[in-house]
């Protein structure tokens, strides 16, 4: 018997055969994995997915089963099927069958070509579904449009309608062969079997072109979707492609066809140019008879935005009286016909912030009917950051977002942190990254930013100094970011920013954190400089840094600090606490010439067996209370100098 199997291009291979109970008399993928297989008796759907692959349709009539089939097709509801005969049996006749598939019905009309075509008209919510029909007589070509079953809610019923075709034939058999519907431009191209083409406009059943083709017998046609015209092969085996000139059919039709209103229409629904003059003159009229919603409407539908424009607005904000809603009207009827440009959506925000209805502003930007744009973001942003935000990003105005975020309160920046991160990283945007860093004062989010590699330690580290001298940061803000910089090991960077906050900014000069984070980043990485900034600093913790110092073998500088101490009991125990050589407690002694340091001294000294030197230092001291001491020490030591 018959087997169908199916070549996958793709995978270079065939899919396992389907028997078949019938002679296959005609076949036609209607979607990318289903076919339609019509058989001697019945309609079939071959399905590449799925357990059932082939699934009866419907049963043909016996009249009709011995046609040669030219199409078949399903209309976009899914709720009507077309088989469409241009022989029966040995009658040159042309019949259509059409399918109701819920009512398990069938209609037969008389015609060569036949098609669906899914159209939306006028002002209607939606598509009206309709069946097209090419029928022959007496030379004379009739075309029948009606629309099948009830219209959708919201649309007004399609009125069946017919128009004649009568072509300059050279024969006495000019029958329609082609018939294809491109639902975008709301036309119909028939062609015959003498390749003589008419293209027609659906909704008013008007021929708009006829010609022949050629000395050629065109054998089929098929809608071209890149461009809404028609691909044609003849049998001399040429392949022509039909379509529209946009920028000569508008005129065409005025000056050849004469038909100025149909061209103001098809101008709209096309959006093209040639019909300005049409529109302009019919919008003056009226507005100066004050039919302000109709003037609207024109100006909605005008081509290529020809009256969408700033000067339009103007007319209905400035020439109308003010207890008149003209100018709601007219953006009500733009916003109900889709998206506002650029110049309404500034016009239409405006008005909206100066009489508070923010909401409302809100709403149509959610609905996105307005055109986004920078001077969009600018004209919200005074009261609504976060909505001009979100403009800023949509028009990659990422430099305006980030001041967007930086305006914002801390508390609300948690949710913001990676989507800063990429989109600084992405555009490279160093300043406002350290910006955003500086005002989280984050030192976690600031390690994040920092382990990310060289290239963004060393930018953010260059721009970090300007940044903090442009916006006055706080110090905690400075001193964590300071506190992240020596963390990832960027600790001469540290030095040259602080050194240079210190000295040149009036507002960090006695800073007390960052004095402390020079002086300890320098015991780190410059030596060479900790006694200059020891010397020249004054508002840092004394007691503290001397501590450290004299840990990592610093002593003079931490004796250079404790000079500046007025405590010298403490100061001189930490110079004796970390050097048990005790020199620079000596010296430290030496510089106060006080008695009561002299005796802090002696004790050290007598404590570390060094006799004759604590001797010495009691005198000075003119402290003989550790008499006892002394003398113990030295029999302990054998020292009876």
């Amino acid at each position: 018997g018959n087997k169908l199997k199916i070549f996958d291009m793709e995978m270079q291979i065939f899919t396992p055969a389907t028997v078949l109970v019938d002679n296959v008399s005609y076949s036609k993928w209607l979607s990318v994995n289903k076919l339609v297989v019509v058989m001697d008796k019945s309609v079939y759907h071959w399905c590449l997915e799925g357990k059932d692959k082939l699934t009866e349709i419907f049963e043909l009539p016996p009249t009709l089963r011995a046609g040669q089939i030219n199409n078949y097709q399903v209309d976009r509801t899914g709720k009507w099927l077309l088989l469409n005969y241009g022989v029966i049996g040995n009658e040159d006749v042309g019949v259509t069958l059409v399918r109701d598939i819920e009512k398990k019905s069938n209609r037969i009309f008389k015609g060569f070509v036949a098609a669906f075509a899914s159209i939306k008209f006028g002002n209607n919510h939606g598509p009206s579904n309709l069946l097209i029909i090419a029928s022959c007589r007496d030379n004379c070509q009739t075309i029948s449009i009606q629309e099948l079953g009830d219209p959708p809610v919201g649309n007004e019923p399609f009125q069946s309608r017919a128009m004649n075709l009568i072509f300059p034939s050279i024969t006495q058999s000019e029958i329609p062969v082609c018939l294809q519907i491109s639902e975008k431009l709301g036309l119909l191209y028939v062609i015959t079997n003498h390749s003589c083409l008419c293209v027609c406009d659906i909704e008013s059943t008007t021929c708009l072109y006829m010609k022949r083709l050629g000395d050629v017998k065109t054998l089929d046609a098929t809608l071209d979707v890149s461009s809404d015209g028609i691909l044609t092969v003849d049998d001399k085996g040429q392949v022509l492609s039909i379509n529209l000139n946009p920028e000569d059919v508008i005129p065409y039709i005025i000056n050849s066809i004469r038909k100025p209103m149909l061209a103001r229409k098809l101008a709209g629904r096309w959006n093209l140019r040639g019909a300005e003059n049409l529109f302009m003159e019919e919008f003056t009229q009226l507005f100066d008879r004050g039919e302000y919603l109709e003037a609207a409407k024109v100006a909605v539908s005008a081509p290529k935005g020809i009256l969408r424009t700033v000067e339009t607005i103007q007319k209905f904000q400035e020439c109308i009286p003010m207890s008149t809603t003209a100018i709601a009207f007219y953006f009500n009827t733009l916003l109900s016909q889709g998206k506002l440009n650029c110049q309404e959506s500034l016009a239409l925000s405006k008005r909206l912030i100066q009489t508070g209805k923010t909401q409302a502003l809100e709403n149509w930007l959610k609905q996105d009917k307005l055109q986004y744009s920078q001077e969009l973001a600018e004209l919200i942003r005074p009261t609504n950051v976060v909505t001009a935000l979100s403009v800023y990003l949509t028009v990659q105005a990422y430099e305006k977002a980030m001041e967007c975020i930086l305006e914002m309160e801390n508390d609300a920046l948690a949710q913001y942190d990676d989507k800063v991160l990429n989109l600084c990283y992405s555009n490279r945007l160093f300043e406002s990254l350290a910006c955003y860093l500086m005002k989280r004062c984050s030192f976690e989010l600031w390690t994040k930013v920092l382990s990310n590699g060289s290239e963004w330690k060393e930018q953010l580290a260059k721009l970090l100094l300007s940044v903090i001298c442009k916006r006055q940061h706080q110090t905690e803000e400075v001193t964590v970011a300071i506190r992240a910089l020596i963390a990832a090991n960027l600790s001469d960077e540290v030095i040259s920013i602080v050194e240079k906050l210190i000295a040149e900014n009036v507002t960090y000069a006695e800073n007390k954190s960052l004095q402390n984070l020079l002086i300890l980043t320098a015991m780190k990485v410059r030596h060479h400089r900790l006694m200059h900034y020891i010397v020249t600093l004054h508002c840092y913790d004394h007691i503290d840094i001397a501590t450290i110092a004299t840990t990592n073998q610093f002593h003079a500088e931490a004796m250079a600090v404790l000079k500046k101490v007025n405590d010298r009991s403490t100061a001189i125990r930490i110079l004796i606490k970390n050097d048990p050589s005790l020199r620079y407690a000596y010296l430290f002694a030496e510089y106060c010439q006080t008695p009561a340091i002299w005796s802090i001294l002696a004790q050290a000294q007598l404590d570390s067996d060094l006799i004759k030197e604590a001797i010495d230092s009691y005198i000075k001291a003119n402290d003989s209370s550790a008499y006892n001491k002394v003398v113990a020490k030295a029999r302990k030591c054998n020292n009876h100098q």
